[in-house]
């Protein structure tokens, strides 16, 4: 494998797969423990909607054939991934949480499967989702505290790599479904700045406002990933911009001086839960004279207000042919928003969308004083009870201005519960925002 193209031996998958690579650890034996694992977990946490040991070991068997063969590795070499299931795969249902609706396979993988398989991914099945993505709680429970919520829909993937089923797991962000999970369960969850990767193949409920994230329980491994799925696609017209950010390169970069922080954690102050406050008044002040407060509680009840009428007007029409095809099975709750969502106007629409934009544009100054904004990720830890997936309102504004975002597992409660700092970059920051992610965890382990 060429050394380039490897991951760091630094990562936790490092070791792992430079054995895999070498042919010292049997690919085949490797999987079939890994699938032992993830049958016996799953059973309690119902991470996955399918998983097939047939599937996965034909897969090994043709990576291994290539490794015979001397042929170039690719960056994923034997890794398995965790992807949802509302991305297409060829050779695993699709149900979009919908169980009924998981009949047949597509003709062709997402995009983003396409990529991460060419650079030799393993997929032992579909992660779970809620159905149709919706803020609804889905089969999946916390990895480590099953009495509490893992989140939203992304939970599936989120939960199979906290339990380390997967080095790397596929989600979407349409609200805060990437940044909720990732706090909860105690992971890295990235959502890229907006058009940078490509959502072909996948269920769309919003075409202005879903966004594909990522899980990880390692930064360089968060990265490699990453830039594997970066990159314009002819399946998807919003990426014909998009530029591959150097994620793995950011990551090894000094910083000559101390990044700048813009502390958001006035935000929602007075509904953040007590420990998740402290926890940011605690990081505000160790970080001294390097944060300074910036007020965005003026723009936060707007910004949600723009979401909420693009993303139910979007959905209406994205998922309107559904809604009467499945009718009596059509989650109530989609119908009802879907029906405010058909009675906004043109020109409410409109607006909301021009305000983001203006929104996201006024940030420049912003971004100039400060490197990044830092807030929480959530409310706090993953509340009690499996019913209510939490509240998403640290991660609306950020999704619907098309920001770059990081949580960030730095904290946890006083019963072990973790709790997600998120970074903010600016747009088409997405290097820096992993550079100052990389500074932090430094500055962290010294401290």
């Amino acid at each position: 494998m060429a050394a380039d193209r490897s991951l760091s031996l630094s990562t936790e998958a490092g070791p792992l797969q430079e054995a895999l690579a070498e042919g010292r650890l049997a690919l085949d034996g490797y999987c079939h423990g890994l699938m032992d694992q993830m049958e016996r977990d799953d059973a309690e946490v119902s991470a996955w909607a399918c998983l097939s040991r047939e599937a996965l070991l034909d897969q090994a068997r043709r990576l291994d054939e290539l490794r015979q063969r001397g042929a170039e590795l690719g960056r994923f070499f034997g890794m398995p991934i965790a992807v949802k299931d509302i991305f297409d795969t060829a050779d695993f249902p699709t149900g979009w949480g919908l169980p009924g609706l998981a009949s047949g396979v597509s003709a062709r993988d997402a995009t983003v499967v396409e990529r991460l398989r060419a650079e030799g991914a393993l997929l032992p099945g579909k992660a779970q989702t809620s159905p149709l993505a919706s803020r609804l709680p889905s089969a999946t429970r916390h990895p480590t505290h099953p009495d509490h919520t893992p989140g939203a829909s992304s939970a599936g993937p989120a939960v199979a790599v906290a339990l380390g089923h997967a080095i790397f797991g596929v989600g979407s962000q349409t609200a805060a479904s990437i940044t909720r999970p990732a706090s909860y369960c105690g992971v890295w969850g990235y959502k890229p700045s907006r058009g940078l990767v490509s959502r072909a193949g996948m269920l769309l409920q919003s075409p202005t406002l879903d966004q594909i994230g990522f899980f990880a329980r390692d930064l360089a491994v968060l990265a490699v990933g990453s830039e594997i799925c970066f990159g314009p696609d002819a399946r998807d017209k919003s990426t014909a911009q998009a530029f591959r950010p150097q994620l793995c390169r950011a990551l090894a970069q000094p910083w000559a001086a101390h990044p700048r922080f813009g502390m958001l954690s006035s935000t929602f102050h007075e509904e953040l839960d007590p420990e998740m406050a402290a926890a940011m008044l605690e990081l505000s002040d160790s970080l001294g004279g390097h944060a300074e407060p910036h007020p965005f509680d003026h723009l936060t009840a707007s910004a949600i207000d723009w979401h909420r009428t693009v993303h139910w007007a979007e959905m209406a029409q994205a998922l309107g042919p559904l809604e009467t095809q499945l009718q009596g099975e059509f989650p109530s709750l989609l119908s009802a928003q879907m029906a405010e969502g058909r009675q906004t106007s043109a020109v409410d629409y409109l607006h909301a969308r021009q305000r983001l934009e203006h929104c996201a544009e006024s940030l420049g100054d912003t971004f100039f004083e400060f490197d990044v904004l830092v807030g929480p990720a959530t409310l706090g830890p993953a509340p009690l009870g499996t019913e209510d997936t939490g509240s998403p309102k640290p991660a609306i504004p950020w999704t619907a201005l098309g920001l770059p975002t990081l949580s960030v597992p730095l904290f946890r409660s006083s019963d072990g519960r973790p709790m997600g700092v998120q970074l903010v970059g600016p747009p088409g920051g997405d290097a820096r925002l992993f550079s100052v992610a990389q500074w932090l965890l430094n500055w962290t382990a010294e401290a």
